[in-house]
């Protein structure tokens, strides 16, 4: 090491660690803390008496040195004479065993730290020692020669993890271990009388080695053990002079030690590097992981992917190129692929800490896999035992099982390695303020130099979740005098400020209404309690101390009418840095979020708000009342009483007669003796004492022998047992087949309970199975494939996390094609029988049992759709054979993940090379037209659709709409329409296909601004499936201004089977002007929705020429408008469309003047008014704001504006400029993807530049 502060001593080490503390702090946390205390205070103690300095603790272990290594071995003994002592005076479950190492050799020493292999040895020789024993190493033993009052036995040569040599191993006996001394005992000649005389020799020989060892073996680099105790300036300082095309470990270092300010002069440096050797593997290799740490944008990461795969073309085989690759498709989310290579990784290099690291960050993240995680980072720590970021990740993990205290030992241990790592200190505050621990959060994060950004930063951030605004102010103005120009302090001041003026607006709001009944718990106890005797449903408010959303929501929960609402219900605060399991168990992840339950935390009702400020109290007031309705009725079905108790039915017709008679839903089950669950099911669940609380309000029916009843024939039930869910008005709601779980049952109950006073109908589910046999049975006898979903759950949940499994589509293909079974994949040996790693996958069984293939679970809905195509599937399993047939898999996962982030070069090339392999994989080709659309390159597209016509593959949503977008694009209305012709003729006996196709004919008419025969499609296309509610909405855009009593009649029938659906709450808003549809759209809008289009099949991003699309786009933006007027983004949005389609420009002006008004300064803003006066031949007027608008921005932020420099370009050619227009056309083509963008502007931009060549 060159650093000044760094020496090397020999140095006498010792370990000393408590045995089995892992399971002490499983069975007993209270215990193992106070046992790990007294370990500490004992070896703190007993060492300091034998002059031995402690340098660190490292959870339960200690690590100590000393100049002797005889007082170090003395001082060993008497800790396990204290400890024998001890144990045999308490009790069993306290008595504290440790087991102690001891070494002597050359160490380095730096900051109060030590480490090297001499620490190395002693850490690894320690679990060799027997519970409550000590071993040393030959090294030690050599020193103790003339110590006649320590003997020691051999244990043997041992080979220890990274460490090249055997090791000869000693255990020093206690005193109670040896034998009683005899008088007479005459002098023999044995090993210690040996060492006397041999000692000095021994001694010096042993040291010629041990230096031998040091300098020639030891593998691990300087930078490399700087980089893994987050010290990465030493490694970037270091590796800096190491940057020789050929040292692939150096570079790779370099890289990863490198700072983001450092980021454009790497790039440069790699990227000439490989202007110099671009058939040099590693000189790709180096670009690519360049991009890949600086990749803060999908462009840079595309540039990754290239480079990356380029340097695998050219014949790297490199650990490093792995791990990289490793954390590309971590980034990518591309779970098969990843989890794939980790596997491999894993076992080529066991002994690597960072192989071992990066695998487990793997195992972690994407197959969420905490026990393989753990062992890896523990078998990282092995074998760097000072591996900072392997403790933060562990204690990531135990912060996320909610172990605190051990999440807390573990951020320790990572700080003690390295106080002022930034990850380091991060971790820690995290778990110091989830434990209201501010002040050590604090110290921790003075540990930070002054000139550390993140030192404000975490700083401010802790003084909000304190609710100290003021302090946290006063942390970034403390920020800006050392970064006067940081933009993330910037930011921060003025959200603070914002922070500031809402909690005092809150603390008047209520001070003035203190007087209130209704108050905030203070704990989640006394909120239970109090909900329950009160009889009055929880509302949970999710809040972040440091969001300004959640501000906002906090100032309107504040306001008089809502408080008054609100005194209908228990009010609880839960907060994101405290609170963790509550808010998991509730699944809030967004903030800020309001929930209410009851006091067996059953949810009623959720509103999150994701998008956006709120700050009208209508919105919330609509949602409390709503909510409260809700609540009070679930107290009322719960109360046990005469009226609640279920009815029992003889028959279906007694059941008809007491639904009219009392106005109750009809629970039917149905059992067949011919299905040996059916018996077990009556008894077990249906007939349950315990079960049957879950009947009250409701009219029961049971069948046992329903095989040929009237009810099974006209249900058309063929499966049992089932159970149907009827409406008072014996409406069928639902039906469900398959022994459903308890819990499942009961929730079923409460759903057909709630809706049928709002006369919604639940929406569609998949019919889900729980046990393998029983699906084998269903499979056989329907002759479908099993659909298996593994869970990653706790045994608690019986129902996907995953949104995906909320579509239309995948819930009707699910349902109609396949058995679906749900597995519990942390429980099931299925899992692990068929090497199901990832969780969650997904995967398909025969009848037999069987899993014929399976694939991670990706969070896309076409994905998951091609996934479903068990034909195309199985044809291409049987022609590749199983093993070809997984890593056809692996690919598809791979290039689903390309065009998730929207990496299109990548995905375009990993596409094509996939379309070469498998030519008969019709989805590989939609995917490449996707790609083309989005380069619009609408005409290639449109060549890849058409070769599609005559293969086999399902329709789907992504499908239509890359082919509707790609001819609408070029109003090729007649060669599109032929195409969705054929295929309707094509998919004629399939209803749901047929379905899809005639909306998207009705879709194409309606841009065409053919209403009439847009109508009759849409009509068709309803009739095929009518508890679609697209094809409603549809039909309600369709006659909106032609019969509006027409379209408010679809739109209504769209919320009886989506209350919250956006498209149909706003035009009944605008259609009735009644505010309760208004308060729905916002709830709707804040919640995520922001479809105010209302097309399934024409790309909201894409600008169509198409009038029926203008009209219907410029009405939407008015919509929006209507909602939120004083909104000025969407203000922003109408001024775009307006000067774009040459509207009224006179009304443009004045909206942009509006703009103006509230954001002078606004580049966006300036640029559309440029083009307004553009539109209005003000050339002159436009040129100067243009001109002030790029003057607001700095050159790094152009790429973000292309409409300005389009805007530019074309003034510029105005006033003659055409030098100047050319520089603004080329620099807006040159900008990253522009996918987004007006593809008539750039069309236009690339002839410009052509015409003036």
């Amino acid at each position: 090491m060159n650093d000044s502060g760094t020496v090397r001593k020999l140095r006498a080490i010792m370990f000393s660690d408590i045995v089995g503390y892992s399971k002490m702090m499983q069975s007993n946390e209270t215990e193992a803390l106070k046992i790990l205390q007294k370990h500490k205070d004992v070896v703190t103690e007993i060492s300091a008496k034998y002059g031995g300095k402690i340098i660190k603790h490292i959870g339960d272990e200690i690590l100590i040195e000393s100049e002797s290594a005889v007082t170090l071995v003395q001082c060993a003994k008497e800790l396990q004479k204290y400890f024998a002592d001890r144990n045999a005076t308490v009790p069993k479950s306290r008595e504290l065993w440790v087991r102690i190492g001891n070494h002597i050799g050359d160490v380095i020493i730096k900051d109060e730290d030590i480490f090297g292999d001499g620490v190395n040895i002693a850490s690894r020789i320690r679990p060799i020692a027997n519970p409550g024993g000590i071993v040393i190493t030959h090294s030690v033993l050599i020193l103790l020669g003339n110590q006649d009052d320590i003997k020691c036995n051999f244990v043997g040569n041992k080979k220890l993890k990274n460490i090249k040599e055997k090791i000869q191993v000693y255990e020093v006996l206690l005193d109670s271990q040896l034998p009683s001394p005899k008088a007479d005992d005459p002098f023999r000649f044995n090993r210690d009388n040996i060492l006397k005389v041999v000692m000095p020799i021994s001694l010096t020989l042993f040291f010629l080695f041990l230096l031998f060892f040091l300098m020639v073996f030891n593998n691990i680099t300087d930078y490399e053990k700087d980089y893994f105790k987050s010290d990465l300036q030493s490694s970037r300082r270091i590796t800096k002079d190491f940057k020789s095309i050929k040292n692939i470990k150096a570079n790779y270092f370099n890289i990863k030690s490198a700072e983001q300010s450092d980021s454009q002069a790497l790039l440069n440096y790699y990227s000439d590097m490989y202007g110099k050797n671009r058939d040099n593997p590693k000189a790709s290799f180096f670009l690519g992981l360049s991009y890949l740490n600086f990749g803060s944008d999908r462009n840079l990461l595309d540039s990754a992917y290239i480079f990356l795969k380029k340097s695998e073309k050219l014949g790297i085989n490199s650990m490093y190129f792995h791990i990289a690759m490793l954390d590309l498709y971590n980034i990518l989310g591309a779970k098969s692929p990843a989890a794939d290579l980790a596997g491999k990784l894993k076992d080529a290099y066991p002994e690597n800490p960072l192989a071992l690291f990066k695998c487990a960050e793997i195992y972690k993240d994407i197959c969420r896999d905490d026990l393989e995680a753990v062992r890896l980072y523990r078998d990282a720590l092995e074998a760097f035992p000072e591996y900072a970021d392997a403790y933060n990740a562990l204690s990531d993990i135990e912060f996320g099982r909610y172990n605190y205290a051990k999440a807390k030992i573990l951020a320790d241990s990572a700080l003690a390695i390295n106080p002022t790592a930034v990850t380091s200190v991060q971790n820690a505050v995290k778990v110091y303020a989830c434990m209201s621990d501010f002040e050590n959060a604090r110290k921790i994060l003075d540990a930070l130099p002054d000139n550390s950004l993140q030192k404000y930063l975490e700083n401010a951030k802790l003084s909000l979740i304190e609710n100290e605004p003021a302090m946290a102010l006063q942390c970034i103005n403390d920020g800006q005098a050392e970064f006067p120009t940081k933009e993330e302090l910037i930011q921060s001041y003025f959200a603070i400020q914002n922070i500031i003026t809402l909690s005092d607006s809150i603390q008047q709001k209520e001070s003035s209404v203190s007087g209130s009944k209704n108050q905030w718990t203070e704990s989640w106890d006394e909120a239970v309690s109090k909900s329950s005797k009160e009889k009055k449903p929880l509302l949970i408010v999710a809040l972040d101390n440091t969001s300004l959303n959640s501000k906002y929501l906090e100032l309107v929960l504040s306001q008089k009418e809502i408080i008054s609402v609100a005194d209908e219900t228990v009010m609880y605060r839960l907060f994101r840095h405290k609170d963790r399991q509550l808010l998991e168990e509730f699944g809030i992840s967004e903030f800020p979020a309001m929930i209410l339950a009851d006091e067996n935390k059953r949810v009623i009702r959720s509103f999150i708000n994701s998008k956006g400020f709120i700050t009208d109290k209508e919105v919330v007031h609509s949602f409390l009342s709503e909510s409260v309705k809700l609540g009070k009725r679930i107290f009322e079905m719960d109360r046990d009483s005469e009226d609640n108790r279920y009815k029992t039915a003889k028959n279906f017709s007694h059941a008809e007669e007491l639904a009219l008679e009392f106005g109750l839903p009809v629970i039917v089950i149905l059992t067949s003796k011919k299905y040996p669950a059916s018996e077990t099911y009556l008894k077990q669940t249906i007939f349950n004492p315990g079960f049957l609380k879950n009947y009250k309000k409701t009219i029961l029916l049971s069948i046992e022998d329903a095989d040929n009843s009237d009810l099974t024939k006209k249900y058309n039930v063929n499966k049992f047992p089932t159970v149907l869910f009827f409406d008072e008005d014996i409406n069928l709601l639902s039906s469900k087949y398959g022994v459903m779980p308890q819990k499942v049952l009961a929730g079923e109950i409460d759903k057909v309970k709630l809706y049928r006073k709002r006369k919604d109908i639940p929406k569609d589910e998949i019919n889900w199975i729980y046990d393998p046999e029983e699906a084998k049975t269903y499979s056989k006898m329907d002759s479908k494939p099993v659909f298996v979903y593994f869970s990653r759950s706790n045994g608690n949940s019986y129902f996907p996390e995953e949104p995906v499994f909320s579509h239309y589509d995948i819930i009707k293909k699910i349902n109609s094609q396949y058995i679906p079974l749900f597995i519990d994949g942390g429980r099931n040996d299925i899992c692990k029988d068929n090497g199901i790693g990832t969780l969650p996958s997904v995967g398909v069984m025969n009848m037999f049992g069987d899993i014929l293939y399976h694939t991670a679970l990706t969070e896309d809905e076409f994905a998951l759709s091609c996934f479903l195509d068990n034909n195309n599937n199985t044809g291409i399993l049987l022609s590749l054979g199983a093993g070809k047939f997984k890593s056809f898999l692996r690919q598809a996962d791979l290039n689903f993940s390309l065009l998730r982030k929207k990496l299109y070069s990548s995905a375009g090339n990993e596409l094509l090379l996939s379309i070469v392999k498998n030519p008969s994989y019709t989805y590989n080709l939609i995917s490449f037209s996707s790609v083309l659309m989005n380069n619009n390159d609408f005409l290639a597209a449109e060549h890849y659709l058409e070769l599609i016509k005559e293969k086999d593959f399902q329709i789907s949503d992504k499908f239509l709409e890359i082919l509707v977008s790609s001819y609408m694009m070029y109003e090729d209305f007649n060669r599109l329409s032929d195409f969705l012709n054929f295929l309707t003729e094509k998919f004629k006996n399939d209803p749901a296909a047929l379905s899809s196709l005639y909306s998207a004919l009705a879709e194409i008419n309606l841009a065409q601004s053919k209403t009439i025969d847009a109508i009759e499609y849409a009509e068709k296309a309803s009739q095929l499936d009518p508890k679609r509610v697209e094809n409603l909405t549809l039909l309600g855009l369709l006659n909106y201004g032609i019969n509006n009593s027409v379209s408010q009649k679809f739109f209504k029938s769209a919320l009886i089977l989506d209350p919250g659906n956006l498209s149909a709450n706003l035009y009944l808003y605008k259609i009735t002007n009644l505010p309760e549809y208004a308060s729905i759209s916002k709830q709707a809008y804040y919640s995520g929705d922001d479809d105010f289009f209302g097309l399934r099949y024409f790309d909201s991003n894409k600008n169509f020429p198409n009038p029926g699309i203008l009209e219907l786009r410029d009405r939407a933006y008015r919509l929006k408008l209507s909602l939120f007027p004083h909104e000025t983004a969407f203000m922003h949005e109408l001024v775009r469309f307006i000067t774009d389609n040459k509207g009224d420009m006179s009304e443009a002006l004045d909206i942009s003047k509006l703009l103006l008004e509230k954001e002078p300064e606004n580049p966006e803003f300036l640029s559309t008014t440029s083009w307004i006066f553009y539109n209005l031949g003000d050339f002159s007027e436009a040129d100067k704001i243009s001109t002030r608008a790029l003057g607001n921005l700095s050159p790094d932020d152009y790429h973000n504006y292309p409409n300005l420099f389009y805007n530019i370009g074309m003034i510029k050619s105005a006033i003659g400029d055409n030098r100047s227009a050319r520089y603004y056309f080329e620099k807006l083509l040159s900008f990253g993807s522009k996918e987004d963008f007006d593809y008539n502007k750039l069309d236009y931009a690339k002839r410009f530049i052509e015409s003036i060549h």
